[in-house]
């Protein structure tokens, strides 16, 4: 899919090239997002322990191994 068919494309920086998306709009899965991009892991939030942090837990399984 990528990011320019997703409802998150308000966030691209074109002078910069890059997409920010607050880490409250994070879709569970970012594999779609990353068609044709990267994602940058050390901007992803911090991994919290479960149960509060489910949602991030199943974002990072999708994107660091």
């Amino acid at each position: 899919m990528g990011i320019k068919k997703s409802s998150l494309k308000s966030h691209f920086d074109e002078a910069k090239g890059v997409t920010y998306i607050p880490w409250d709009k994070l879709p569970s899965n970012l594999e779609p997002l990353a068609e044709g991009g990267v994602i940058d892991e050390e901007s992803l939030p911090p991994k919290p322990t479960p149960p509060a942090g489910d949602l991030y837990l199943s974002v990072y399984e999708a994107v660091v191994p």
